[in-house]
């Protein structure tokens, strides 16, 4: 079981202490949306062994993901036949998160105060490089993080990583031009590259959320393709660069270094951190764009 990490009973948590005092959680207290939403979360049963490595996409067919209906593997992960792991995340956004929040929402978590909400257990601080921040958040227009870097310090199964997420554009990996027809109304697709303490950053897999309308609700297919692990190589450090990429890329470091433990503690931590965006998103962005209004007449 995975489950949200409670304080003690009868402990006070400080971050709490307001909806602790009124006895309710108001509806723009998002950290402690989020945080009594982990304290209540369950996750189903580990899946290793569920699913066989066949039902996993590998990066270059997940245009599969466009069609309409679903696939064997939606929920759970497994080892992939190059030692590399497939990680699905099915999470249903109701009626209360739609395509275009869910952009919004990626294009204005850009505080660490924010991150946060997002999971307020795991998420420690996230920020965008300072070229995001060129373009006030009112003016920020869908995609805008595309080609840009989100840094973000998190934990997973306790341990801490730094991670940046590069965007990229969803046309990449699909046929954008076909979402409409199969009702996705949000793609975000990003590389994945994590801080190794002797090496520095490397890149180690990619990511992928795809919003779809299905039967007048929101759903969310989340993808991670891990492992696929790939160091720098520039004109100064090329020998030493396809030295390490050599071992990197065999079987045997993957399943050596990457065990089914890195795979379950991704998928548990992206479906809490999705549910929690589900419980405290249509609030803070109601919010949001009430202020916005607000401002636009006082101009």
């Amino acid at each position: 079981m995975g489950q949200g990490q409670s304080a003690p009973a009868g402990a006070v948590r400080p971050e709490l202490l307001v909806s602790e005092l009124v006895g309710e959680v108001r509806d723009s207290d998002y950290y402690a949306r989020s945080t009594h939403l982990l304290d209540n979360f369950v996750m189903d049963d580990p899946t290793q062994g569920k699913f066989d490595p066949a039902d996993a996409l590998t990066l270059d067919e997940a245009y599969k993901l466009v069609s309409p209906g679903y696939l064997n593997l939606e929920h759970g992960y497994v080892r992939m036949r190059d030692g590399t792991w497939y990680v699905a995340c099915l999470t249903d956004l109701g009626h209360e998160v739609n395509g275009e929040m869910f952009d919004w929402w990626f294009r204005n978590c850009d505080s660490g105060e924010k991150f946060r909400w997002w999971h307020p257990v795991d998420h420690v601080s996230g920020t965008y490089e300072p070229q995001f921040y060129a373009v006030m958040p009112q003016e920020r227009q869908k995609g805008h993080y595309v080609d840009h870097i989100h840094i973000i310090e998190e934990k997973l199964d306790g341990v801490k990583h730094f991670f940046q997420i590069e965007y990229e554009r969803p046309s990449k990996l699909f046929d954008v031009s076909t979402f409409a027809e199969n009702d996705i109304t949000a793609c975000v697709v990003g590389r994945i590259f994590d801080r190794d303490p002797t090496l520095g950053l490397i890149a180690v897999g990619h990511v992928m959320h795809m919003v779809r309308e299905v039967n007048g609700r929101s759903e969310l297919r989340s993808r991670f393709w891990i492992g696929n692990v790939q160091y720098p190589e520039t004109v100064e450090n090329i020998v030493f660069a396809r030295i390490v990429n050599s071992i990197v890329s065999t079987w045997l470091f993957r399943i050596t270094k990457i065990p089914s433990s890195t795979a379950r503690a991704l998928w548990v931590h992206c479906s809490q951190e999705m549910h929690c965006l589900r419980e405290f998103l249509p609030h803070y962005y109601q919010a949001a764009r009430r202020d916005q209004e607000i401002r636009s007449e006082d101009f």
